[in-house]
Order: structure tokens, then C-alpha cells, then sequence
């Protein structure tokens, strides 16, 4: 997705927006839409109400055959990827992988982590940090799991 490509908060909170002929001006749904939460949990999105067509069937030919509504789709991906635009070496691999550590359960717990394809590490605490702009990373190890195991064992390993 176009400019979702870094593991910091003004990236990863911005929702996607997706844009057709077909859909009427100035609409918004927030209602029928399902978390990965809820795909990773098994829900059967058969039981969501929701309009549109499946992008994968239409854009990997396991469907229907492609009509001119997923046209943009294919146009719009190639178009990112030509002239100013375009993937040379002088940009680089900016592939990341993030986890983010959230207690939803009234802790404090608000922490995340990532690793970029340099092997370049990263730790956020975003209670003191929300700006993400100080890396807990490159303290020390042993203080760096001395902050994340009671997060992950939080009865076993009392700090």
C-alpha cells in the first residue's frame, strides 16, 4: 500500500482508503468492515454484511473473469512503480518486520518492536516515547528483556 511503508504510528493508524467510479461521492463506511483479528480468529466473513467484490478472484483470474471495474486496480499498481516513482537501487530494501505490544486490559503496557531487513532493531515504549522517536533498542540486552518478559510472563517473572 502507498504510503504505508514504515512501522511508525503516522503509517500503521492511517487507514486504507480504497476509491472506484462505482462508489458515490463524499461516502464512508466504518460499520462493515472486519479486523484481521477476526480473519486470523476464523470468523466466517459470510456472516458480515458487506458490498464490493473480492480484489483477489478478480485480479488473480480465480474468479470471474476481469472486467473494466478492477482495471484501475492493475493500472493504478503499475503506475506506482514507473518513472519518478519507480524501485531503483538507489532506494533500497525498506522491508520491516513490527510487533506491537498493547494492554487493552487497563495495564500500561503500550510497546513496539521491529526489525528492518538490515538487521536494524527498534523498541518503543510509546507511554514515554509517542513520537517514537527514542530507541529503547540499543540499550543494553539484558535490560531490554528485563522490560519485555514481565510484559510476556507477567505472573511468572515478577519485576
Amino acid at each position: 500500500m502507498l504510503g504505508k511503508t514504515l512501522p511508525y504510528e503516522e503509517d500503521v493508524v492511517v487507514p486504507p482508503i480504497i476509491r472506484s467510479p462505482k462508489v458515490p461521492a463524499n461516502k464512508r463506511n466504518k460499520e462493515d468492515v472486519y479486523s484481521m483479528v477476526d480473519l486470523g480468529a476464523g470468523a466466517d466473513v459470510q456472516d458480515y454484511s458487506v458490498d464490493g467484490r473480492d480484489f483477489l478472484k478478480q485480479h488473480s483470474g480465480n474468479g470471474k473473469e476481469q472486467n473494466q471495474d478492477m482495471a484501475w486496480l492493475n493500472i493504478g499498481m503499475v503506475q506506482v512503480e514507473e518513472g519518478v516513482y519507480s524501485r531503483s537501487s538507489s532506494i533500497g530494501n525498506k522491508t520491516y518486520r513490527s510487533i506491537r505490544v498493547k494492554d487493552d486490559t487497563g495495564g500500561d503496557d503500550d510497546w513496539v518492536y521491529g526489525v528492518w531487513c538490515t538487521g536494524e532493531r527498534e523498541l518503543y515504549d510509546l507511554r514515554s516515547d509517542s513520537y517514537q522517536l527514542h530507541s529503547l533498542a540499543c540499550q543494553r540486552r539484558s535490560q531490554i528483556i528485563h522490560v519485555l518478559i514481565p510484559i510476556y510472563y507477567p505472573q511468572s517473572h515478577p519485576v
